[in-house]
């Protein structure tokens, strides 16, 4: 069952929770899990002509086919700061790029003369360097420094790879250090989606660590993994063999796709701080998902720890097969359609939450920041701002039911502890009938279960040996119980 907005400015309408047969038999009232969404007033500075847009920790970006970029300093909500595309400039904006923090802005023209805005300026500069290349993605690193942008990935529509590297000088002038051309898709497809993340990786008995870096690509059809040490020369060097190349690739159905889509997730840990999780693909043979492999897992291997391939779901009938975008949080995927946003729940694969719009303007983009937990939402005239409110509030309940109960007890510890005890000693019984007593020890030691209740249930099995260590008994108390119950 799910929750839907029958419109744009509705409230959600809530359906009754269902309970788990886990021994919980009544639940306290809790606040409702839900979202909240409002429509953000930008008429006076977009008119029907908003054709991208991208957030930040500290500044959000709107573009126009006017070639006029709006941007806002979150600190200063409410503020617009209207700036304008040099008028020697004579293609318009395609699309627009930042950093997680928002330093940084790239804005991608159709024809060339791509421009770049830093929030410490106010001037939109035009860029020599790049200015040849058909540009369809751009990645930052999830770090940046107000006067240097770190490597970016640039990938364009003859697939290939740009490494590429902006800085402020002491003059305030925008110097463009580096473009190298780091690799070539070899089947020349356009480059719809990038990422890449830079991590500390130690081998076992191994005390100085590597610096490796991770990289996705997407085309149409095929999702490229890349792990290597850099300079990103270096690192994509090895993957010019066509053997090494197809190990790390995951090809799908093309379908009726005429432009895939990657998006991605990080976890805000604090000011400026982002750990990258998860990714969401929208291709042509479904959405396809999954979570990045740990950082101590990844080495020079996969870096994707597994692939999740569902098909599109609307919670409307539409004669829209694919989304016209899509966004991934830790625990849903987002699924923007003309008119509707579907809320998939990653756990139970099944819709949740439903939100309609006006049928008098068509969705086109919606992105995640996660450092204030919200989706941005717009069609050509319109955005609005999707608040997500305790999204894991009920996901240790969709663990529990589906037996997983790992996750489960890791959620309840971390949000939710007045049930970590209940979980924990669901958890222990779960491993103590599948045989591993000494783990089932550790976990009954967490729960809420006391102390004779589990002496009870170790000596009536007979499984008593181990229970000394884990559990602390002393020897005499646990040869008493044995009388007791022999």
């Amino acid at each position: 069952m799910y929750r839907k907005m029958e419109d744009l400015y509705g409230d959600t309408r809530d359906t009754e929770e269902d309970k788990l047969s886990f021994g919980f038999t009544d639940f306290p009232e809790e606040a409702n899990y839900g979202f909240s969404l409002k429509s953000i007033d930008v008429k006076a500075h977009i008119s029907r002509d908003l054709v991208s847009l991208a957030t930040s920790e500290e500044c959000f970006f709107m573009a126009t086919r006017k070639n006029k970029i709006v941007r806002q300093k979150l600190a200063t909500a409410g503020e617009y700061e209207v700036l304008h595309i040099p008028p020697k400039v004579k293609s318009t904006v395609l699309k627009v790029y930042t950093d997680l923090i928002g330093h940084h802005c790239i804005i991608v023209m159709a024809k060339g003369d791509h421009c770049y805005l830093s929030l410490e300026k106010n001037d939109i500069v035009v860029l020599k360097k790049i200015k040849s290349l058909e540009i369809t993605s751009v990645v930052f690193y999830s770090f940046t420094c107000a006067r240097n942008t770190n490597e970016i990935l640039i990938g364009c529509r003859d697939g290939s790879i740009y490494s590429y590297e902006l800085e402020l000088n002491d003059s305030d002038e925008v110097t463009e250090i580096a473009l190298n051309k780091v690799f070539q898709i070899p089947s020349r497809e356009s480059i719809h989606g990038l990422v890449y993340d830079i991590f500390d990786y130690c081998e076992p008995d191994v005390k100085v660590p590597r610096r490796l870096a991770l990289v996705m690509a997407v085309t149409n059809d095929t999702c490229y993994q890349f792990v290597g040490m850099q300079p990103f020369v270096k690192l994509f060097a090895k993957y010019n063999s066509l053997a090494e190349l197809n190990k790390h690739k995951k090809e799908v159905p093309r379908g009726k796709i005429e432009e895939s889509e990657l998006k991605v997730y990080y976890f805000y840990k604090d000011k400026g701080l982002f750990e990258l999780r998860s990714f969401a693909w929208k291709c042509g043979a479904g959405i396809c998902y999954g979570q990045f492999r740990s950082k101590d897992a990844i080495n020079d291997s996969i870096v994707v720890e597994e692939f999740f391939m569902g098909p599109y779901k609307c919670s409307i009938k539409t004669e829209e097969e694919i989304p016209e975008s899509v966004a991934i949080t830790e625990y849903n995927l987002y699924l923007l359609y003309a008119n509707n946003l579907t809320i998939i729940s990653r756990i139970t694969k099944e819709i949740e939450y439903s939100y309609n719009f006006r049928q008098s303007e068509v969705m086109h983009h919606i992105v995640h920041d996660s450092s204030t937990k919200s989706m941005w939402i717009s069609s050509s005239r319109s955005v609005n701002r999707l608040m997500i409110m305790q999204e894991n509030k009920d996901s240790w309940r969709q663990h529990l039911e589906r037996g997983n109960f790992k996750e489960a007890l890791k959620l309840c510890e971390e949000d939710n502890r007045k049930y970590a005890g209940h979980v924990a000693g669901l958890y222990a019984d779960h491993l103590f009938d599948k045989g591993r007593y000494e783990e089932a020890a550790l976990l009954y030691m967490r729960s809420n279960r006391s102390f004779e209740e589990v002496i009870v249930k170790y000596v009536t099995a007979e499984k008593s040996e181990g229970l000394l260590s884990n559990l602390g008994v002393d020897g005499r108390l646990l040869e008493a119980s044995d009388a007791a119950y022999t």
